[in-house]
């Protein structure tokens, strides 16, 4: 099942040798002023976003171990007693803070910044996702933030997404919080008198 190659395995004749889950990662670069959300601004679209796509609020239960490996190799499945399955309640498991890190930066560490967290999220979702004990969100976001730009990188375990949708997820995180972040302003903002 889909689940089960996104899960951390087995790979190859040596049953030490795992291969990780397969995550996505991508960054949307924002420029200086308007274009970067506050921290409360992200939180909102954070909590927006869970609230309509369930699988951003859930985990997976069971570890996908077959009842017994069958081939030489020790490659092939029989029986199913742990399958894969997502679980996401109405009420969201995890919170924006649970998903969101700010990362402050210096202007000329920005860009080196954000792409050692791209690296590492796209070679090993392990230090982020813990697939297999059900306890961690199956995706992140890191603003890196200079006082000039900022980096929005998103990661997350392919057994909730794909590119195309994370393209999307990241469009519709940051329209969100800039509403949230204009209408905040506005609100600030003293009315002009007549």
């Amino acid at each position: 099942s889909k689940k089960n190659l996104m899960l951390p395995r087995q790979y190859g004749v040596n049953p030490d040798v795992i291969f990780p889950s397969m995550n996505h990662v991508s960054c949307a670069i924002l420029s200086k002023g308007s274009d970067i959300p506050s921290e409360d601004a992200l939180c909102y679209a954070i909590g927006k976003t869970m609230e309509a796509h369930p699988l951003l609020r859930a985990t997976i239960e069971g570890n996908g171990e077959p009842d017994e490996r069958i081939d030489l190799f020790k490659m092939v499945r029989k029986g199913d007693n742990s399958p894969c399955t997502f679980v996401a309640g109405s009420e969201a498991v995890f919170q924006a803070d649970d998903v969101l890190k700010i990362v402050e930066v210096d202007d000329t560490d920005l860009k080196s910044s954000w792409r050692t967290t791209f690296l590492s999220d796209l070679d090993d979702g392990s230090t982020w996702c813990d697939v297999a004990s059900g306890k961690t969100p199956l995706w992140k976001l890191e603003l890196h933030r200079s006082s000039e730009q900022a980096a929005l990188v998103f990661s997350f375990n392919h057994a909730i997404s794909d590119q195309s949708s994370a393209s999307r997820l990241t469009n519709q995180i940051l329209s969100l919080a800039a509403d949230f972040d204009n209408s905040t302003t506005k609100k600030k903002k003293p009315l002009r008198s007549r």
